[in-house]
Formats: C-alpha cells, sequence, structure tokens
C-alpha cells in the first residue's frame, strides 16, 4: 500500500536522531516531524520508501504535557524542536546520542555529560535566507522542511536581533526600488557577540542597481552585492558588483581576536563553542598540532598560547584567507597553514603529533581515516556535528585508541542538531 500523500493516524514511541518522532504503521517505521513521544497524531506522509516512511503531525490528537506552542508559524522549517520543553529537548539529545553511539558503534556512553546554555533562541551569528515576492513586496523565506516550496517569514527567532534588522533593511530598500524575485538568490548575514553585522546580497541579474538607501552605521558594518551564477543553486560568488564597508567582522574567541567574512565556516554559537574550547585547550597544551578542517582558525589559534606549533588545513580558500590574516593578527610564528582537501596532506599525521578534528556533516574522509590509523597520531580530539557520521568513525578508530573524554552539546537549541566532542588516545602496545 503506498502511503505518500495519504494522512494516517499514528502513535509516538520516542525521538530519534534528525529530530523525528519514532512511529509505526502496519509494520512500517514512519518517522515523523511536529510529534513528541506519547503523543497520538495525524500525519501527512511526505516520502514513502520500501523500509520506511516520512511525515509531518498536521494534527496532534493527544498532546504531550512537554508540548508547546511554536513561537513562529515557520518552525519547521528552521527549529522544528520549538515545539518541546527546552529541559526535555536537552533529555532527548543526551538520550539520541547514548542511543547512536550504540547502535552504530557498539560504545556504551551511559551517563554522557550534556553541556547546554541558557539562551534558547537569538543565538545564530549566521543566517542565510531565501527570498519571495506576494503582492507586490518581497518577503524573507525559507524552504519548506522537506520540500521544494518556499514560506514567506517575517525574521527568525534563531537569529541575533542585529541579523533580523539587518535583513528586514535590506528587503524593504529592495521593495522600495521594485527588485523581481527572478533577479534574487539568497542573502547571508553574519554578526558578531558586539551585535555588528555584514550582509552579503546574491542575485542573478549582473546589472542588478545600487541600493542607495543602504547605509552603513554603527552595526551594519559592511554591505555586499554579489552576481552568483543563475544555473548554480549555490550562494557562490562570481563577480562582486557593490561593496561598501568593512568585508568581514572581528569577534573575540578566548582573548583571541579573528576575523571572518560572510561566507567562512565559523561557529554560529560562540557561548556554547567556547564551553567546548576548554576542555579542547587542556587536551593540546604543550603540543604540536595538526588541525584538519580548520575553517579560519576557530580552534587552532584559540588555543594558540598553550600549543608549542600548529598547522592549519582546511579546502575552503575563503577560510584559509582569513586563517592566514588571523595568524598574523595575533602574532604566531609558530603556525602554518595549508589550502588543501585534508586527504591530500597526509604526510604531517605523525606519531608525535596531535591531531584535532572537525569535519562536516559527512564525518572524516577515508583517507584521513586510514592514515589515522596507520600512522596513529598520540592524540585525536574529534569535535563532530553529525553523531552518526562520529559513531561510524569511532567504530574503526577504538581498534587503535581508547576514549579518555566524552561531551555532547547543544550548540543549536529548538533543533535536532547536537554536536559531540571526544578525545581519543593511542593505546599503550603490549610488551
Amino acid at each position: 500500500m503506498k502511503l505518500r500523500g495519504k494522512t494516517i493516524e499514528c502513535e509516538i514511541e520516542k525521538l530519534v536522531n534528525g529530530g523525528f518522532g519514532l512511529s509505526r504503521y502496519n509494520k512500517k517505521v514512519i518517522f515523523v516531524h511536529n510529534a513528541l513521544p506519547g503523543e497520538r497524531v495525524e500525519a501527512l506522509v511526505t516520502t514513502d520508501k520500501r523500509d520506511y516512511a516520512k511525515a509531518v503531525a498536521t494534527q496532534v490528537l493527544t498532546p504531550s504535557s512537554f508540548r508547546h506552542e511554536p513561537m513562529e508559524d515557520h518552525f519547521l522549517s528552521c527549529s522544528p524542536w520549538q515545539v518541546i520543553d527546552y529541559e526535555q529537548e536537552n533529555f532527548w539529545k543526551q538520550e539520541i546520542t547514548e542511543e547512536v553511539f550504540l547502535s552504530i558503534a557498539g560504545l556504551d556512553f551511559t551517563g554522557l555529560k550534556m553541556v547546554a546554555d541558557e539562551q534558547r533562541f537569538h543565538y545564530r551569528s549566521k543566517m542565510e535566507f531565501s527570498f519571495l515576492k506576494n503582492d507586490q513586496k518581497i518577503s524573507l523565506a525559507f524552504f519548506k522542511r522537506g520540500q521544494n516550496r518556499k514560506e514567506a517569514i517575517s525574521d527568525c527567532v534563531l537569529a541575533h536581533s542585529s541579523i533580523n534588522e539587518g535583513a528586514l533593511r535590506v528587503v524593504e530598500e529592495m521593495d522600495r526600488y521594485g527588485i523581481p524575485q527572478f533577479s534574487l538568490k539568497t542573502m547571508i548575514l553574519r554578526s558578531n557577540r558586539a551585535g555588528e553585522i555584514v550582509i552579503a546580497l546574491f542575485v542573478k541579474d549582473e546589472q542588478f542597481p545600487l541600493l542607495e538607501g543602504i547605509t552603513l552605521d554603527e552595526k551594519l558594518k559592511g554591505f555586499a552585492v554579489h552576481f552568483s551564477d543563475p544555473q548554480s543553486p549555490a550562494s557562490i560568488s562570481t563577480k562582486i558588483l557593490h561593496q561598501q564597508g568593512d568585508d568581514h567582522l572581528t569577534e573575540t574567541v578566548m582573548n583571541k581576536p579573528l576575523q571572518y567574512g560572510p561566507m567562512s565556516f565559523f561557529q554560529v554559537n560562540l557561548n556554547l563553542f567556547e564551553n567546548a574550547l576548554l576542555p579542547i585547550k587542556s587536551f593540546v597544551a604543550g603540543e604540536d598540532i595538526l588541525d584538519y578542517y580548520c575553517g579560519v582558525g576557530a580552534i587552532g589559534i584559540a588555543v594558540s598560547d598553550v600549543v608549542r606549533s600548529c598547522i592549519m588545513v582546511d579546502i575552503s580558500e575563503d577560510s584559509i584567507f582569513y586563517a592566514r590574516k588571523n595568524i598574523e593578527l595575533n602574532q604566531l610564528a609558530h603556525y602554518s597553514v595549508f589550502c588543501s582537501k585534508a586527504e591530500k596532506i597526509l604526510e604531517h599525521i605523525l606519531p608525535d603529533k596531535v591531531i584535532i578534528i572537525d569535519p562536516p556533516r559527512a564525518g572524516i574522509h577515508p583517507k584521513v581515516l586510514r592514515a589515522l590509523r596507520e600512522k596513529q597520531p598520540k592524540r585525536i580530539v574529534y569535535l563532530s556535528c553529525n553523531i552518526a557520521t562520529c559513531a561510524r568513525d569511532l567504530a574503526q578508530l577504538t581498534r587503535e585508541y581508547e576514549i579518555v573524554f566524552k561531551e555532547v552539546y547543544n550548540f543549536f537549541p529548538a533543533t535536532p542538531h547536537i554536536e559531540f566532542l571526544t578525545v581519543l588516545d593511542r593505546k599503550k602496545q603490549d610488551l
């Protein structure tokens, strides 16, 4: 029986990785958004595969006592866990993490420490918005979760207030010029903890007008309009059409100034990130380190006052540009940097090194993983934004390494995303 497009009634057993409520319908596993443990819901099936289906709860028949009213109509697009009590959110993120590592890697992490912050909203220092035009007015937009359709939004409760204010300024100015929607791609805004912002607007029209009403002030430090290839869905700059003010921000992390641009890889919840840096710093003190997937140097440079030397590696030219600037800014003569794929620069993995790895969601590249197991550096510090791929990697690494530290972090409150830090030491050889 095909389920896609049908509305079914089901009961939710628990929350699982990805933020879904787990249910079953006619013996098929159903992953349901907008559903909490113990709830009975009506759900619209959006994806139907052989072994499972995905759905979105459209009506909650029996609500959980932990359910909250969402703060926004578009909550499923940006932060689907707005509907759950914050204490329960942290509880389930710990439970999910323990379950994932046990099921994928056979690692028992019972009693894992969860580190969270009191600030659940307005913590994101980076946002990317799309656009819609209705009734001759442009609005910010997000893509509906699991769909290729957009929905109009006014702002987002996850973003720093300065980001929301800056985004609406640009939208109002584009309305004043009568900019058509087909000329627009996306807009990326970055902020620092001082509330300063830079904005990068990506457009598909090389003749895009200069928005003269966008003027710099104590908050808006830089504004740029980028022509971006209309054939590419990504927000990549083909040519800068207009630039005023700064093209970067400066943030202080662990008392180290760091510069970064709108497209640089840089953490979006700095308060929680600094919580993770404290144990990292203690495990790299006095060591020669290799920092893979380094971004602008947010980890490697933040711990620079305690390490002997550091080599930083990243594939992003933008990130490496700022990593070099940050090395110079902090006067780090004992630091060097390479713009390269991690798997193309394995010669620096040595037995006496400590390796810092903060990979993308895909986890550690297989060639890097193989080199770590073969060359066996003394210690690996692994910060992960995807517990499933981290568990997959640890299943291999724990053959040669033992875990000496582990913590889970709620870097992304009101969303299902989980950050995990583990430190692995090379096992002592039997005599």
